[in-house]
């Protein structure tokens, strides 16, 4: 057998950085829209969006979506060109406290969110609302307005642990080796929120490791 040979320098001049356009393209996660038309890649640069009728990329990818570079979470807005991400903590170009809002039809973004403290570690987007959830808070904001409509903090949150539907959301937090349930039901007037609600729920057992709502309620 032949022995491996290795070499006794490193040329630093010809490295390739791990975010260069030479280097293979990661895929960070996979989210399905809110009717499983489309699914989303999130990518080590930019997004990718595919049909799951066909399984082909319906949109074109450019180089103002490969400059977005390194996202930890896409999503787009039912079939629209509106895609919200998360970036991952490789990014250049953006923080991970940030929930950024890009049109891929008019190739720009028009929205972004900012958390003082926290890093965003997941978000839903349901039909008339945005869910953050951060490490130790929950965020609702209205879609139509982009205002924030309810937070809820000084908790634990496990993203695993929260689910997000049209109209409203649960979230499973732990304290002190307890679960404590958190359901909101969101009540919607032309498409705003009017109100939110609280709905009990008490748990009887000591371990969960996911959770998912019916997207139709």
């Amino acid at each position: 057998m032949e022995k491996e040979k290795f070499t006794n320098n490193i040329d630093l001049n010809n490295i390739i950085p791990w975010n260069s356009k030479e280097f293979p393209v990661k895929i960070n996660s996979i989210k399905y829209n809110q009717d499983n038309t489309l699914f989303v890649l999130a990518t080590s640069r930019g997004y990718k969006i595919f049909s799951t009728k066909n399984m082909k990329q319906v949109h074109e990818e450019t180089e103002k979506v490969r400059d977005l570079g390194d996202l930890e979470l896409a999503l787009t807005y039912y079939s629209s060109s509106l895609v919200f991400f998360i970036p991952s903590k490789y990014n250049n170009n953006f923080s991970e406290k940030e929930l950024i809002l890009f049109d891929d039809f008019r190739q720009k973004i028009i929205f972004k969110f900012k958390s003082k403290k926290e890093d965003i570690t997941s978000f839903y987007i349901g039909k008339y609302a945005i869910c953050l959830v951060l490490e130790t808070q929950i965020i609702i904001i209205e879609l139509l307005t982009l205002k924030i409509k309810y937070i809820i903090s000084n908790i634990y949150c496990d993203e695993k642990l929260c689910s997000f539907n049209a109209y409203g959301f649960i979230a499973f937090t732990k304290n002190k080796e307890k679960y404590n349930v958190y359901i909101k039901i969101l009540n919607i007037k032309n498409n705003r929120i009017i109100s939110i609600r609280n709905k009990s729920l008490k748990p009887n057992f000591d371990y969960l490791q996911t959770l998912q709502l019916s997207p139709s309620g």
